[in-house]
């Protein structure tokens, strides 16, 4: 079913989620479409690239043919516009972790190593204490996870 048209009534589910959707979608479409479909509350969840990472950017420009034209990685006024619908609760995964894989499978035989475990943990702590600094907006993957907003009644 397309997406930006969901044949579902309004207010029909408690929780909608996926991976790698919304990046190739229309997003304001898609997120105006999953807020209606969302109960009063309803949650969503959904794990996307992020676009300024720079290893992801390379990777990217290295491999156009795995790309496809609609592919949009996800970008500040994303989530300015997914505040406007929902309380949003984001986890940011892959700033070091990336890098620090590449660079291991050169040293360690296991993809978990003391490097890759050290960059783990050097990425949860850098976005712990920079989720309002927009240094996480270069990682390289974010879980979205936003609870519908109920609208304010006037009395």
């Amino acid at each position: 079913m397309d997406a930006h048209n969901l044949n579902f009534p309004d207010n029909t589910f408690d929780f909608v989620f996926g991976t790698g959707i919304l990046h190739h979608l229309d997003f304001e479409i898609a997120v105006k479409e999953i807020s209606r479909v969302l109960k009063e509350d309803g949650e969503m969840v959904f794990l996307e690239p992020l676009g300024r990472n720079p290893i992801g950017k390379l990777v990217r420009r290295l491999t156009p043919e795995a790309r496809t034209a609609d592919e949009k990685p996800l970008d500040k006024w994303h989530f300015q516009l997914l505040e406007q619908y929902f309380n949003m609760d984001n986890s940011f995964y892959q700033l070091f972790y990336v890098p620090a894989g590449v660079l291991s499978k050169h040293i360690f035989s296991s993809p978990y190593n003391p490097l890759t475990r050290a960059a783990d943990c050097l990425d949860m702590w850098l976005e712990k204490i920079s989720k309002k600094r927009g240094v996480c907006l270069y990682y390289r993957m974010v879980v979205i996870h936003g609870t519908q907003k109920i609208p304010l009644t006037t009395a």
